[in-house]
């Protein structure tokens, strides 16, 4: 899964052009992949996305372009012992 903090892009159509059309130009992902859309306390609104897995290497490289960090690989929170 991606995930997306829209108030962070910048439009620059990187992400867009590596992910050969997975990310749009704002750098938001495909709207069929969306999960949903969360409030971080931190960061705000951010909406995750689901990635299949023969898109998983081009939505990666869409990921490594992005200059904001607007978008990234969503990891699950590491256990507390």
């Amino acid at each position: 899964m991606a995930v997306y903090f829209p108030d962070e892009q910048l439009a620059d159509g990187a992400a867009e052009a590596e992910s050969r059309g997975f990310f749009d130009v704002r750098d938001t992902p495909a709207w069929d992949t969306w999960i949903g859309l969360y409030v971080d306390r931190q960061r705000g609104d951010y909406l995750v996305s689901w990635v299949p897995n023969p898109l998983i290497p081009l939505v990666g490289l869409g990921i490594s372009v992005n200059p904001m960090d607007c978008i990234a690989w969503l990891r699950a929170p590491e256990a507390s012992p």
